[in-house]
């Protein structure tokens, strides 16, 4: 699920079916819109800051997407060279021309949106295993990535070849990780808790 950066009243969500969809919160009975693109379930979805009416998604089907809030079909989409399922697809909050996409093997891909055009690939270390990941809103070159084995990475966009820091944060699953939107070095990570 996300919201909408501009509207307040949108929420797009994903499903174990290959639809998104479009709600509205003052009638949360049946979408307002359907939008049509990947062939398995959504992974990801992320609204632009910088455009109310832009978001993107991926999916296990090995694919991204940037779509608008009003086309049914995607104004550019991308698929992995491996075919690695997407789990994850996030915005630059600084930088309007750069989306970061995560396929299953673990790389994080930097994408130019303008020129519709993978920059570059970090890779990671080799028993990495990507959980999720979140760029600082303060600082547009520090970037954070968590792992299925309670790890938290840190990385600078300005020296990709290996991450700044590394420790192991929790004993599980990484599930989410933010940076906290009032202290600048803090970040907040959440793991699966065990059923």
């Amino acid at each position: 699920m996300a919201e909408s950066s501009g509207y307040s009243s949108f929420i797009y969500t994903g499903h174990t079916d290959p639809v998104l969809r479009l709600w509205t919160k003052n009638k949360l009975v049946k979408p307002i819109k359907r939008y049509t693109f990947h062939n398995m379930s959504a992974e990801d979805l992320s609204v632009s800051p910088f455009d109310p009416e832009e978001f993107t998604s991926c999916s296990k089907d090995s694919s991204f997407a940037i779509w608008t809030m009003t086309e049914s079909e995607p104004i550019f989409a991308a698929t992995n060279d491996a075919s690695y399922p997407m789990l994850a697809v996030n915005y630059h909050p600084q930088n309007p021309s750069l989306l970061l996409a995560a396929p299953l093997d673990g790389k994080i891909e930097l994408w130019n949106k303008q020129d519709r055009k993978r920059i570059y690939s970090i890779m990671p270390p080799d028993d990495m295993l990507f959980s999720c990941m979140a760029v600082n809103p303060y600082d547009e070159y520090s970037m954070a990535v968590a792992d299925e084995t309670g790890h938290v990475y840190l990385w600078d966009l300005r020296r990709l070849k290996k991450p700044t820091q590394h420790w192991q944060a929790h004993s599980l699953p990484i599930c989410s990780i933010k940076y906290n939107p009032h202290v600048r070095h803090l970040h907040i990570s959440y793991n699966r808790m065990k059923n």
